[in-house]
């Protein structure tokens, strides 16, 4: 079952996102002493995250925080390109959160299976075992992609890594992301969505049809936590609600 929102503007639904990411933060805090939470890249959560940097700073411990990059580009983490560093820019900077408590994938020395390697090591050692994060954040792309999950990808059968490297062959480019191994199994699930250009793609992966959808964004599905997508008026024009 999706709990679908549908607002007038991206202040609107970041607003929102902001106020769940606090209060599923601070639950967690309160239940097992740490927030762990998988961040999104993208133009769409930097409103959220200035929201969390600015108004809602003082509205959690944030020392009890532990932040993971959900996805990443084959780039140094100095390149704009980089999810790392659009999110240390505009969340973990401004919040001064120390480099002990973010987890990324180390892109700056280039080796794939390494970057993979690490990165799910220490996503393990953090977890003691499988990771069943307490918030996941994810976007969609206009193809029907979450995180660096896309269409057509061999990683969408994966049931066995919690992290994963996929060559995009319509982007020329490999991308590092979480397996739904590792995504299904959050406490929380969110989605932002924003913009006309996911209309079509939100219709498919959140309507009525999604049981029956190939749209890598259908394939979230929770094992045993809520799924909530949060989306602006016109990339819910297409969309029939569950």
């Amino acid at each position: 079952m999706i709990d679908i929102q549908i607002f007038d503007s991206l202040e609107d639904l970041s607003r929102e996102a902001a106020r769940r990411f606090i209060d599923i933060g601070n639950a967690a805090i309160k239940e097992h002493g740490e927030f762990s939470v998988s961040l999104s890249g993208g133009k769409t959560p930097a409103t959220l995250y200035k929201l969390l940097a600015g108004e809602f700073a003082d509205k959690l411990a944030w020392s009890k925080v532990v932040f993971f990059v959900g996805d990443e580009r084959n780039v140094p983490a100095n390149n704009d390109r980089s999810n790392f560093r659009s999110i240390n820019e505009t969340l973990l900077k401004p919040l001064e959160i120390k480099d002990s408590s973010i987890i990324h994938w180390e892109t700056d020395h280039g080796e794939k299976t390494k970057i993979v390697s690490e990165f799910e090591t220490m996503l393990l050692d953090h977890f003691e075992g499988s990771p069943r994060f307490d918030l996941i954040l994810l976007g969609l792309g206009e193809d029907g992609h979450t995180a660096s999950l896309f269409p057509g990808s061999e990683v969408l059968d994966e049931t066995g890594r919690f992290a994963a490297a996929s060559y995009i062959e319509k982007l020329d480019e490999t991308r590092f992301t979480l397996t739904f191994p590792a995504i299904n199994n959050a406490n929380n699930i969110i989605f932002l969505v924003s913009g006309a250009e996911k209309a079509s793609a939100a219709a498919e992966a959140f309507g009525t049809d999604r049981v029956s959808c190939q749209l890598p964004a259908a394939f979230v599905q929770p094992i045993n936590g809520s799924l909530s997508v949060l989306i602006d008026q016109a990339a819910a024009a297409d969309l029939t609600a569950q």
